[in-house]
């Protein structure tokens, strides 16, 4: 829960910080209708990693019924395009997905690619 915002903390409790989708490819701290989640570097900029994360995701948002998918990347460098085709693809499905805390080259990217006018973007690293 290190790398977890501190707004974030403060919002989400402990107690609802338990899905057991992930296989530590990413961490959930609330699952729900508005559903919490963060990513560890090491898999997020793996390919090799991409079809389970999508499969994982994508199981973990039907299962909880998830309507906004807010993705806390605090502590994350770099993305790989693919991670965000992933989430280009589940906004695609009607789920509301927001991205929390880019740092300045993630932003960079997100602009040039128009993906911040379609991915919803709060707290950009300035």
């Amino acid at each position: 829960m290190n790398s977890l915002h501190p707004f974030l903390k403060e919002t989400f409790r402990a107690r609802d910080m338990t899905v057991p989708y992930s296989e530590n490819l990413f961490h959930v701290y609330k699952s729900g209708r508005m559903t919490v989640i963060g990513f560890d570097g090491k898999y997020i900029i793996d390919p090799l990693h991409s079809d389970s994360i999508r499969e994982h995701l994508l199981a973990m948002i039907e299962r909880c019924d998830c309507e906004i998918l807010v993705v806390d990347l605090l502590e994350v460098g770099v993305v790989s395009s693919w991670i965000l085709g992933i989430l280009t693809a589940i906004q695609k499905t009607g789920v509301q997905v927001e991205l929390y805390h880019p740092s300045k080259e993630m932003q960079d990217v997100l602009d040039v690619t128009h993906l911040s006018s379609y991915l919803h973007v709060r707290g950009a690293a300035t």
